[in-house]
């Protein structure tokens, strides 16, 4: 089967499985969530291996798996049995056998500029998006094994809004020292 008929059967796959798992508003609840998350691995993710040997099917494959986690990150889902905690590792380790097995610095620019905007689209701070800067630090590093492809892995972040002078210490709530000479005061 060529790689663009799989890529769409897979698509459409991944689709069908979140309409049998959730209800008429597109909720996974509890009895669900496993399901739902297993079947997404077993039947879409863990099968993407095979298709990685060239670099073309790779971009293919890492595209499909982005486009897997995004419908698993815009779906509401009962996640009291951890099932973003083991979708992400799913994904997490597909995306270190594609790193590992293609040596490109272009494809390697590719994939660190997508997953960064991938934890933009969901959101820094959730959980998912945090595991997955987990990734990219450990992967896009000096001491990782893509460093020689990649000087740096993001831009330095902007300095905090407020000057020495206004910082948090500087008001009474923040610094011990102003609530002492406070309390003494009053």
């Amino acid at each position: 089967m060529p790689i663009y008929q799989y890529i769409n059967n897979k698509r459409k796959n991944a689709h069908n499985i979140l309409q049998q798992c959730s209800d008429r508003h597109g909720f996974v609840d509890w009895r669900n969530a496993s399901t739902f998350t297993s079947r997404l691995i077993g039947e879409v993710i863990s099968q993407m291996k095979e298709f990685t040997s060239d670099a073309e099917e790779a971009k293919t494959v890492f595209d499909l798996s982005l486009y897997v986690c995004r419908l698993f990150a815009d779906t509401s889902i009962d996640d009291s049995g951890g099932e973003t905690q083991y979708f992400t590792d799913a994904c997490i380790e597909l995306w270190d056998y594609i790193v590992e097995n293609t040596g490109s610095r272009d494809f390697h620019e590719y994939i660190l500029d997508e997953l960064i905007n991938i934890c933009d689209e969901i959101g820094r701070g959730e959980y998912m998006a945090d595991e997955i800067d987990i990734f990219i630090s450990t992967h896009f590093n000096d001491e990782g094994f893509a460093s020689p492809c990649l000087p740096t892995t993001r831009p330095t972040p902007p300095p905090p809004p407020y000057t020495a002078e206004h910082s948090p210490a500087s008001f009474p709530c923040g610094n011990p020292s102003l609530m002492s000479a406070k309390k003494s005061v009053g």
